[in-house]
């Protein structure tokens, strides 16, 4: 694709069909209300995406091949309905019920839209996550006590969003959706930089959750269209991120930002756009890691979160299943908010199980947990391996924490499996060039 051919491509994918339009406010102003965790966001969430219904060009349709999508998602709403009243907790045991459903009915009206709007609409929300990305960013250079979260020895980026690993999750599946779109547009140099961005602000949230989930879902993507042309796509925007990430280190370990730890973010950043744009430019990379090590930046400051260590999630995940297994049929009920755990310090309360799995258990029972195995891989049968990445990459991260819970991650995600299925099937790979 030649220089004027891409700025076309940009001006296409700027005008998007209405219903998309809708559906990329309603995610933006999710992701820039913590999420939408709050009850008040969740609101006015849903009456924007409620409205994409309403200028859908065409009426949403459903085949045979998603009944058992519609099946278990029903199945396991009703259930948690159920549940809900069983505990006296009905509210709660909705929104086991809202989310679903939500999730279900939005990937079926993304779907419904032609091949330009899906492209437009992934694209614009690609942007999206570049802005969350830059602002966690922002939020570990300037020490942001909103847009940054500060851990013992360490800053990380946590955006607009709740906390590191929400932003990682969201991070990680837009990354990998970038990069399928750059398989399919081996000529889109901006695309190049939007990786770089996102895998930027992935790692600056010091996630291991979300750094498993995304190598997760670049294995799958590799195993669904080839991984020589996933390494082509990934080589130069990782390489940048490297160089970007390296820029960052010394913003993520000190106690107060300096002029010294702003420029060298800064001067980080723009190299790995640079390499991003030019690949020829990767010879940086080595630079940047030499020069880390001469700076002799405490690295070892990293050494718990590069660890497996996690006395915290390890001891709630151990507390809701005592929970399950003390109520093994229905569990103790949608809404538990009090898992106590012994340990050596004393006794530990957590909000949330840091397994989404096992917080089902613990909530729903095995009934629940069945329900759930059997409605995800519906999921994952009717989507195909084009959606399989976005869907593994957040699989793997909801055993390690408890990102079902911000609605944004789940919605996100049915916005992504509903776009990526057209730009990632081989036929239908010229559709996204011409686009």
């Amino acid at each position: 694709m030649t220089e004027v051919g891409e700025r076309r491509a940009l001006r296409a994918v700027s005008v998007v069909e209405p219903c998309a339009a809708v559906v990329v406010v309603g995610i933006c102003i999710a992701l820039a209300t913590k999420g939408a965790y709050d009850w008040w966001a969740q609101i006015v969430v849903g009456m924007v995406l409620a409205a994409a219904v309403l200028v859908l060009p065409r009426a949403p349709w459903v085949g045979r091949a998603d009944l058992p999508v519609l099946f278990t998602a029903a199945g396991f709403a009703g259930w948690a309905l159920i549940d809900g009243f069983h505990s006296g907790r009905p509210a709660e045991g909705g929104k086991y019920a809202l989310i679903v459903t939500a999730s279900v009915a939005l990937a079926c009206v993304c779907r419904s839209l032609g091949a330009s709007a899906k492209a437009g609409l992934t694209t614009w929300l690609l942007l999206a996550a570049g802005v969350v990305a830059a602002l966690g960013w922002f939020g570990v250079v300037a020490h942001h006590p909103t847009l940054g979260f500060e851990s013992p020895g360490l800053w990380r980026a946590s955006s607009t969003l709740t906390y590191p690993n929400a932003t990682a999750a969201v991070l990680a599946m837009c990354a990998l959706t970038a990069i399928g779109v750059r398989v399919r547009r081996p000529d889109s140099r901006w695309l190049d930089v939007m990786i770089t961005v996102l895998l930027t602000g992935m790692v600056a949230t010091l996630s291991r959750a979300g750094v498993a989930g995304f190598a997760a879902g670049a294995v799958v993507l590799a195993a669904v269209i080839g991984w020589r042309p996933v390494l082509r796509a990934a080589a130069a925007p990782m390489a940048g991120a490297v160089v970007a990430v390296g820029g960052l280190l010394p913003s993520i370990t000190v106690d107060d930002p300096t002029t010294l730890t702003v420029t060298a973010a800064a001067a980080g950043v723009l190299a790995g756009a640079a390499i991003a744009w030019w690949s020829r430019l990767a010879w940086l990379v080595p630079v940047a890691v030499a020069g880390a090590l001469v700076a002799g930046l405490p690295l070892t400051a990293f050494s718990e979160r590069f660890s497996v260590e996690s006395p915290d999630r390890w001891a709630a995940i151990r507390a809701a299943w005592q929970v399950f297994l003390d109520h093994p049929a229905m569990g103790a009920g949608p809404g538990l908010d009090r898992l106590t755990a012994v340990r050596g310090d004393g006794i530990a309360v957590f909000r949330y199980a840091h397994n989404e799995y096992v917080q089902v258990l613990a909530e729903l029972g095995v009934v629940g947990g069945v329900l759930l195995a059997a409605f995800l891989i519906a999921v994952f049968l009717r989507a195909g391996g084009a959606a399989a990445p976005v869907l593994a990459a957040l699989a793997v991260h909801a055993g390690f924490d408890f990102v079902w819970h911000i609605p944004v991650i789940p919605l996100l995600a049915a916005v992504l499996v509903a776009t990526t299925t057209d730009f990632l099937s081989t036929d239908r790979g010229t559709e996204w060039k011409r686009t």
